[in-house]
Parts: structure tokens; C-alpha cells; sequence
């Protein structure tokens, strides 16, 4: 510096030193004055400089160097500036480090430390380091533009801009934006605003006070302050650059563009410090090609920081205001899954290295590779070079690449080994690959059940609603209460740890099991939509088929995660059956995936003792669904008939519907929509659904579901029928006994789920009944007639041949064992009909083994859900032998019910109602005299009768008309095969008020066509009774022999 003139004599570096403390003194003392003159509140204040030496810990001459290079930044006198004019090593505020070393009397080790790119100051923003001769290696340093204008002018909050009085406002906030994210989280915001930063430290708390204090400024004109000098670009921020304020994200792409320019940035600074510590050890950069000797240029670190927090801080402020994306799926995803900010950024980068050539570009030329084709792959490496700042973070940040890392572990990312390798390779070596399924979902780009997992899963969102669904009284409440109760158990384990003491998954499992069309499905889908989420349906026999095509238990619950998606297994016995029974080789893999998954999963089944036992022990909880009630049936039948497009006649019955037909809620629905077709059919513009569509709908529907039961697996000794009891020709006494067991069982579901009869009869099952009679007289068909009303196949087993199994221990065949029969029963939901039983104390069956073997047949009887029937062919009544009857079938029995042969009167109706319409009868067929003429006989004995006579008249016809005589008529005809019991089918059609059935009127009748005579079914009658004596003959004569 030039030396000073006094008095025309030019002064001495003594008298220069002197007069330096002299001032440094005046300095000091006119401080102490300033603060004694400051009010008690304002005791502690020290000027802005000295609180960030002190906060930073500077030294006296790095004090002084501070002050100096402040002085450079914002001046405003030209005497001051005219001292550096001629001074080399500085220009545009910039300081050789040579001539502050001469200026503060800085030490050579003082200034390495001031100039060093890693001490606080450069970390922070507030000094910029650059070199002034990349040759010679000097430095030179200057405050930064952001430090200088916030130590000027305070917090934004009192932010004043010239010439900002009419767009003052936004353009000030966004300036002080760009401020506060440059600065924020460094000391000397702290020092400057310690109000902001006590407030919690929020950027965008003190960025919304700058925003509305500027606001506030342009509105009222604008005041006008110190001018802030002018930023060149180098630094970041440029006066004009983005003056509008910064929005929310309306598109991923949008939020993405950010991350990936936070990433560059990222990626350019982890490279030159790599350069640095490669330059710090002296050794060759392995990353510059061989004949590139020329030295490297380098980079401002304090630049390439303040870029990085810029970004960075923008990207916060961004995602905190709204907008129309809301919350970026990758910040979702994260929540979600509990990923930290590492976790997010492997993601970014992986996602980055798929889609953004900038980021693949500068990742591939910042990477020392061996071969050219490795250039383009992300390593794990490399991820741990640009995500870590020391060696140290490396080591630590491995383990979010193990296998049991979230990462890897849930499917997002996978890792696989070097295109050439030996098998060796370090956990580093592995390539970083971002599933598809995971990138489509980051950059929006879903195609739902498409593109989900093939068609193995099917991802939707559910439109049935929990108050739609009718369930059992208790299990809504018990559902959701268990539902909110795992939410909180999840939260206290987090709090106090519970996991490390108690290891349990993170998630729910819950089983619905229950016949089908009960409701389990729709139950799934409505708490899917309670808790506002999706439902990914899982079909596992395409699952496996597609195996091989990539698609894995893993991927499938993993997309279940990316849509936070309730996961649903419909009939999950196919996969997770016993492994004993044909279970699947992919259960095992399975079972660890749901272990970790922390959704909700349900499976449904209606076979649940198919599963295996390793499924029940991961299972939350079941929740059985038992086929509806009456009165929820009728619940069901309202809600499918109240839309407007279902119109229903006045005269419908809704209750009576319901109580008729035991349908589940899938199959009342198809019979709705069987009964508008039919009224459709009938009237297409003004269509009128009346009781009568109701009733063929529900006949539809149950005998389709009782012949679906006939052909599933697992149904042998199952028989359907397709008549009811009012088809069924029966004395009024039997059908009334008939229809109070029918009414006992359709109230068993209400007696035990609503008035509390469970716990306190926990022994009593279903109903149990003793049909008593001859054979013949409609003991079997009245058991069907049962089953078909109760909507239940019919499983028939003989008494004799379930004794016999039992005591050879032959459990492999057809039925022999008693507990297997009662089991196959149960889950068939079949009514049990055992045939041939003998009821006597001394009999000759119920001895050792037999005795045994019918007490667990009654013991079983007690405790089967369903209806049991026991028929006794016996032709004494049964008031003559009750006294003989075991004690033992009598207490189980809940309803004993004779059956007699028809009488005169019933007869002339199975007559009458035996008969085809469309069979041609001629004139004055009598069938009351039919009726009489066969006393004696049952219903299949006279369907018999009828079926031969029209036959002989058929051929008989056919002969006459051909010309050949008549075969000569058989003394006793073979009679037709039918059933055990009597084939009862419609009532009585065509009868006259004397008995005489009225010959079917056709014009177009041939002279010589067939009809049934009258003669030719006495014949048959006659014989029949002719059999039955020669029978009784036959039995006396062997008697007597």
C-alpha cells in the first residue's frame, strides 16, 4: 500500500503501524460506549462482525481479513476504493491470497486455513473461494453477494428494493426465496435471525414473512434502501432470475425435473471431491484420460454447495405450497414404506439413470470403468460415492443394499453382478436396475390392472360400500374395531419398541370363510373402500402359469404397496392347501412375502380345513360367514330391488320370497336379475318384475347350485332334486310335520346368532329328525323336497354300510368312516340322510363295536350344522315299537314323523297328478277307480302302472298300424326301475268333478292314435296285486318248509 503523506513528509511504516492502533483503540472504546448508551433489554449487543467471529471461531487476523473482504463487497466511498486501484491481486472483490496475507498478517498456515474449501465459512456460502492461477496453485476469496445483502439489509422481512414499488412484492419474495435457500441452515442466518431460526429453523416460515412484508412494501409504494450490488451469474442468483414466486408441482415430471437438477449438482460435487482427496494423496487421477497431462481446472466447491442447497431448499418450498399434483408419488411412496432420505435419493438416482440422459451422461463420464459397455450402469458404488461425503458413510450405507434392506427386500430396486465376472465381485460391483413396475409408478405412468402383473392380479378401486354389505350382527363392529386396533398396536410398537422384544409382522392377515356367495368378497372390497384404498385380486392358478414370465409372489405384493392396495386371495385354498394334499411348491415363498408385507391381506375360502397349517399360524384372525337368515335374506332382497330400473309389482312379497328360498347374497342377486329378464321378455318397453318372475328366478338359481354341487370334487353320495314340499301329493298331517321341521331349521341361523342359543345349547347342532314308515311311502323324496327348500345337495349313506366301514377301520372307502362322512358333509353343506337304520335295543347290530360305533354316530349327529335324518323302513307304526327304540336315537331326535301308505283319497291325486299333460287318454278314464283298485299302493308303484300301460299302448298301436299281430301280453310285467322311495312329482291337473280325467282335444289327431286305456291299467293294477300275493305265497311256503 502507498505510505502516507503528513505535512508533505512521507510517514513512516512505524508511525503507519501507530496510527493503525490508534484506530483499532477508537474502535474499541467508541463500542463500549455504544453499548453502555443501549438500553438494559439491549445489554448483550455486539455488532453484526463480531457475532459471526465469534460464531465461527475466527482468529484476530481472520477478523480482520472478514472485515476486509466485507469492506470490498459494500462500500460506497471512492476514497476507499482508490487504496486498491493499483494494488495487484485484487479485483471485483475478489483477494489474492498473497495480499491478505500481507494486509491481516496472516501466517502461510492462517491463510491455507482461511482459503480452505472445507472450513465453516466456505461450507456455508458466506466466503467463495476460487484460484487465480491453476499453474501456481494460489487462491483468492471474496464474501458472497447472499452474505453481503443479509448482513446489509437483515432477514427478508425487512427487505427493501429499489425501483420494486408497483412488482415490488413478487419479485421481492422471490428474491428473498432465493436468499433464504442459499442460506438456510448456516450460522450466519442464525446470527442475523435468530427469531426465524428459534421458530423451528423454517426456511419457509422466514421466506412467508419476507413474501408478506414485501407484499405489504409494494403495495404501499415501496421504500427505498441501501442499493445491493449487482450478482454476476456465477454466483447463482441473478437479480432477474425467477421473479415470479414459486408455486406447488402440477405433474410428476415437474417434481422430477427438480430432483434430477438437484442431482446433477450432487453428482458434479462428489466428483470434484473425489478429484480433491485423488490430488490430497498425490496420486494419478484414474478418471483423465492418459494423454490428458494439461492440469485440471478447478471448481468452486462453495458453489457447486450453495447450487446444491438452492435446489435442494426450492424443492421443500415447492412441495409445502399447492398445487395440482399434490404430493409427488416418490414423497407417497416413501411415507409409505418408512424410506429415510437415502433410501429416496438411491430411488431418484436409479430412476435418473433410467429416464434423464443428463443424469446418465455425467453419472458415465465421472466414472473410471474398464470397459465401455460398463460406462452406462449404476452401480452401487457409485451411488455410495455421490450420496456420501467420507468413508466412513460409505461403510455405514451398505446396509441398505443387503438383502434384507427395504430396497431390495420389498422388490423396488434389484441388484445383479457385472456383465463379466468371475463370481467375487464386492457388494460395490453390483449393477442398481429400478423395476419398471416401480419407475411407471414414479413417473406416472400407470397402467393399472393392464400392465399390474400380467393377468395373474387385477388392481381396481372398489364401489361397494360397508353399509351395503349385510354381516352377522358383531362382525362390522368386531371388523373394524380390530382394524383401528392394529393401527394403534403398529404406532406403540414403533414408540416403545415392541418389535425388538417381540418380533411380529408389520401387517394384518385376516380370513373370511363361508359358503359361497356369502358376502366375504364384497366384505373385502367395502373395508377396502372404508380405508380409502385400492384392491389388488390375486389369481394365483394364472399366477403360476406366469411364473415363469417374471411375475413372483414378491412383485405382486410389492405393487400392492406401490397403490396401497388391500391384497385379496379369492379361494386361497388352490395355493395354500396341504402340503400333504397337493399343496403348491410356491406356498413357502409366499408365506415369507406375506410375513412381510405390512398391508392388509384377506383370503377367502369356503373350504377352510383344506389349509394348510403353516397359513393359520399367520393369520390375524377369521371371521366365519355363515349363509344368511331369513331376515337378513330379506335385507338382501331389498337393497337388490330398490333401484328404479328393478320396477316390482304391487303384489311382491319381499319377506316371503326370502323365507322360501335359502339363497346367499350372489345367488339372490342373479335371481333378480333372472326375474327382469323374464319380465323384460315379456313387456321390453314397461317391464313389471312380479312375484311369479321372483319365484322361477329362485328355482333357477337353486337348482343350478344344487347341480354344481353334484360335480365339484369332493361330492360323492350327493343327489339334488328340483321339487319342493307344495310339489310333493301329501296327506295334510305330513306336510304340516314337514313344514314346522322346515321352519325349526330356517330359524336356527337367528335362534344362534342373535339369540344368544349358541353358547348356552353349544352341544345342540342343526336339526335331527326321525322318519318313520314302510318302504315306499316317501320317506327319501321328502328328504329331498327338504334339502331343495334349505337350498342343500342330499347325502345318502346306508346305516348297514357305515357300520361296516367303521369296524374294518376302511377309511379309503365310499364313505365307511363316520367321522369322514360327517366331515365331507360339512363341507358340502349337505343334508345327511342314513337310510336302513334298525332302532331296536335287540338288534343284533348294536353289540360291541356296532354299539360304539352308534355313539359316535349320534355324538357327531349333535354337533353337524345341518340337518340329519334317520329313516326307518318299518311296516308297524311307530306309537306299537317306541318303547323297543334305542334311548339313545330317541334324545337326539328333534322331531319324529311317520309316514303311512297313500290312502283312497291321496291315491286318486298321485293318479291324477302322475300323469303327463301331454299324454292322450281315452274317454272316461276313472281314476277313482284306479285309486281303489290299488290299495296298497305307493306313489312309485303307480307311477309304474302308468308308465307300462302307456308303453303297451304305443307298441300295440304301432303294430296295428303295420300289419303284424300283437305279441302276447306277459302274465307279470317287468316293472320300470325307479327310485327306493316314491317319485312324487305335480299335483292334480285335469280331474272332473266325478273322478274322470277328460281325454287331451287335438284337431289335427290321427284316426289310429295311441291313447292310455282304461282296460289296459286294471290289467297292470291286477298284476301288480298278483305279485304281491304270489310274494306273500312265496314267503309262507318257505315258512312252513
Amino acid at each position: 500500500m502507498q505510505t502516507e503523506k503528513q505535512g508533505g513528509n512521507i510517514a513512516t511504516p512505524e508511525q503507519l503501524a501507530a496510527r493503525i492502533r490508534e484506530l483499532r483503540e477508537w474502535l474499541k472504546q467508541l463500542t463500549e460506549h455504544t453499548q453502555r448508551s443501549l438500553p438494559p433489554s439491549d445489554a448483550d449487543w455486539k455488532p453484526c462482525v463480531v457475532r459471526i467471529s465469534e460464531a465461527y471461531q475466527l482468529s484476530e487476523c481472520e477478523r480482520d481479513a472478514f472485515i476486509l473482504l466485507l469492506l470490498l463487497r459494500s462500500h460506497t466511498t471512492d476514497v476507499f476504493g482508490t487504496c486498491f486501484d493499483d494494488l495487484e491481486g485484487v479485483e471485483d472483490g475478489f483477494v489474492d491470497d498473497k495480499v491478505l496475507r500481507s494486509l491481516c498478517g496472516m501466517s502461510a498456515v492462517e491463510a491455507k486455513l482461511f482459503f480452505d474449501e472445507e472450513s465453516a465459512l466456505c461450507k456455508d456460502g458466506v466466503i467463495v473461494v476460487r484460484e487465480s492461477d491453476y499453474r501456481t496453485g494460489h487462491k483468492r476469496a471474496a464474501l458472497s453477494f447472499e452474505a453481503v445483502e443479509l448482513m446489509q439489509r437483515g432477514p427478508p422481512a425487512t427487505t427493501r428494493l429499489p425501483g420494486e414499488a408497483s412488482d415490488g412484492g413478487r419479485a421481492a419474495a422471490a428474491r428473498a426465496e432465493k436468499l433464504m435457500l442459499k442460506l438456510s441452515g448456516t450460522k450466519l442466518l442464525e446470527i442475523i435471525s435468530p427469531s426465524a431460526t428459534a421458530a423451528g429453523s423454517s426456511t419457509e416460515a422466514v421466506v412467508n414473512s419476507g413474501r408478506k412484508a414485501a407484499d405489504q412494501e409494494g403495495e404501499q409504494g415501496g421504500a427505498v434502501g441501501v442499493a445491493a450490488p449487482e450478482a454476476p451469474k456465477a454466483s447463482g442468483i441473478s437479480a432477474d432470475d425467477g421473479a415470479a414466486p414459486l408455486r406447488g408441482y402440477d405433474n410428476e415430471l415437474e417434481y422430477l425435473d427438480d430432483q434430477f437438477s438437484a442431482l446433477v449438482q450432487r453428482i458434479q460435487l462428489s466428483a470434484e471431491l473425489a478429484k480433491q482427496r485423488v490430488k490430497h494423496a498425490e496420486v494419478e487421477d484414474a478418471t483423465r484420460p492418459w494423454y490428458d497431462k494439461t492440469p485440471a481446472r478447478r471448481v468452486n466447491m462453495a458453489e457447486l454447495r450453495a447450487k446444491v442447497k438452492l435446489i435442494e431448499g426450492k424443492i421443500r418450498l415447492r412441495l409445502g405450497r399447492a398445487g395440482k399434483l399434490g404430493t409427488p408419488r416418490l414423497e407417497v411412496l416413501c411415507q409409505r414404506l418408512s424410506l429415510d432420505e437415502f433410501q429416496r435419493s438411491v430411488l431418484l438416482m436409479a430412476c435418473g439413470n433410467t429416464i434423464s440422459p443428463v443424469v446418465r451422461a455425467l453419472l458415465a463420464s465421472s466414472t473410471s470403468r474398464s470397459s465401455s459397455l460398463d460406462a452406462e450402469e449404476l452401480t452401487v458404488g457409485r451411488v455410495l460415492q455421490v450420496l456420501t461425503t467420507s468413508f466412513h458413510e460409505q461403510v455405514q450405507k451398505r446396509i441398505y443394499f443387503y438383502k434384507s434392506g427395504a430396497l431390495v427386500r420389498k422388490g423396488l430396486i434389484r441388484l445383479t453382478g457385472k456383465t463379466y465376472s468371475r463370481g467375487n465381485d464386492d457388494l460395490t460391483d453390483n449393477r442398481i436396475t429400478l423395476d419398471r413396475r416401480v419407475l411407471d409408478c414414479l413417473v406416472g405412468l400407470d397402467r393399472e390392472s393392464e400392465e399390474v402383473a400380467g393377468e395373474s392380479a387385477n388392481l381396481y378401486t372398489p364401489t361397494v360400500e360397508l353399509d351395503d354389505v349385510v354381516l352377522a350382527e358383531g362382525v362390522r363392529e368386531r371388523l373394524l374395531t380390530m382394524l383401528a386396533a392394529h393401527e394403534s398396536l403398529r404406532c406403540y410398537s414403533r414408540k416403545v419398541g415392541l418389535a425388538k422384544a417381540i418380533p411380529q409382522p408389520e401387517g394384518m392377515v385376516l380370513m373370511l370363510c363361508g359358503p359361497s356367495g356369502s358376502g366375504k368378497t364384497m366384505t373385502a372390497n367395502a373395508v377396502a373402500r372404508r380405508l380409502g384404498r385400492k384392491v389388488l385380486l390375486v389369481n394365483f392358478p394364472l399366477l403360476r402359469a406366469e411364473k415363469s414370465g417374471g411375475v413372483s409372489p414378491q412383485s405382486i405384493l410389492r405393487e400392492a404397496e406401490l397403490a396401497n392396495a388391500v391384497v385379496f386371495f379369492d379361494e386361497c385354498e388352490s395355493l395354500f392347501a396341504q402340503r400333504g394334499a397337493g399343496g403348491s411348491s410356491e406356498m413357502t415363498e409366499l408365506l415369507t412375502e406375506i410375513e412381510r408385507f405390512e398391508g392388509l391381506i384377506f383370503l377367502a375360502t369356503n373350504r377352510p380345513a383344506d389349509i394348510d397349517e403353516a397359513m393359520y399360524r399367520r393369520l390375524t384372525a377369521v371371521f366365519e360367514f355363515s349363509a344368511p337368515n331369513h331376515r337378513q335374506r330379506a335385507q338382501i332382497w331389498q337393497r337388490l330391488t330398490a333401484p328404479a330400473a328393478i320396477p316390482l309389482a304391487p303384489n311382491v312379497q319381499i319377506e316371503a320370497i326370502a323365507l322360501k328360498y335359502e339363497l346367499t347374497g350372489g345367488f339372490i342377486r342373479n335371481a333378480v336379475l333372472a326375474a327382469l329378464l323374464r319380465a323384460v321378455g315379456r313387456d321390453p318397453t314397461s317391464p313389471m318384475v312380479t312375484q311369479a318372475d321372483l319365484h322361477e328366478g329362485c328355482r333357477q338359481q337353486m337348482r343350478g347350485a344344487l347341480q354344481l354341487a353334484d360335480i365339484a370334487p369332493n361330492t360323492r353320495g350327493l343327489v339334488s332334486s328340483a321339487r319342493t314340499l307344495e310339489d310333493l301329493v301329501l296327506p295334510p298331517a305330513l306336510r304340516t310335520a314337514l313344514h314346522t321341521l322346515l321352519r325349526l331349521e330356517k330359524a336356527r341361523p337367528v335362534l344362534q346368532s342373535e339369540w344368544g342359543f349358541t353358547e348356552a345349547y353349544a352341544r345342540r347342532g342343526g336339526v335331527t329328525a326321525l322318519f318313520w314308515g314302510p318302504a315306499g311311502a316317501g320317506k327319501r323324496t321328502a328328504a329331498e323336497a327338504l334339502a331343495f327348500e334349505l337350498g342343500k345337495p342330499v347325502r345318502v349313506v346306508h346305516f348297514a354300510a357305515l357300520l361296516n366301514g367303521t369296524i374294518s377301520r376302511n377309511s379309503s372307502g365310499n364313505l365307511a368312516s363316520i367321522s369322514t362322512l360327517f366331515k365331507e358333509s360339512r363341507l358340502a353343506d349337505a343334508l345327511l340322510l342314513i337310510s336302513g337304520v334298525d332302532p331296536s335295543v335287540d338288534s343284533a347290530g348294536l353289540r360291541g363295536e356296532h354299539e360304539r360305533a352308534l355313539q359316535l354316530l349320534l355324538f357327531e349327529m349333535e354337533r353337524y350344522p345341518g340337518v340329519v335324518i334317520l329313516c326307518v323302513a318299518a311296516a308297524v307304526q311307530f306309537e306299537a315299537v317306541a318303547h323297543q327304540v334305542h334311548p339313545g336315537i330317541l334324545g337326539a331326535m328333534k322331531a319324529v314323523i311317520p309316514f303311512k301308505l297313500p290312502d283312497v283319497r291321496t291315491r286318486v291325486q298321485l293318479w291324477t297328478a302322475l300323469l303327463p299333460p301331454e299324454c292322450p287318454l281315452q274317454e272316461g278314464l276313472d281314476v277313482e277307480t284306479l285309486a281303489r283298485e290299488s290299495a296298497g299302493f305307493s306313489a312309485s308303484r303307480i307311477q309304474s302302472c302308468l308308465y307300462r300301460a302307456a308303453g303297451f299302448a304305443v307298441m300295440a298301436e304301432t303294430e296295428v298300424v303295420l300289419g303284424s299281430e300283437p305279441e302276447a301280453k306277459p302274465e307279470v310285467a317287468t316293472a320300470q326301475p325307479t327310485t327306493a322311495d316314491a317319485r312324487l312329482t305335480a299335483q292334480p291337473t285335469a280331474a272332473d268333478a266325478s273322478g274322470t280325467l277328460e281325454p287331451a282335444s287335438d284337431a289335427g289327431t290321427a284316426a289310429h292314435r295311441p291313447s292310455l286305456r282304461m282296460a289296459e291299467l286294471l290289467r297292470i293294477v291286477k298284476e301288480e296285486h298278483d305279485k304281491d300275493r304270489g310274494t306273500r305265497d312265496s314267503i309262507q311256503r318257505s315258512m312252513l318248509l
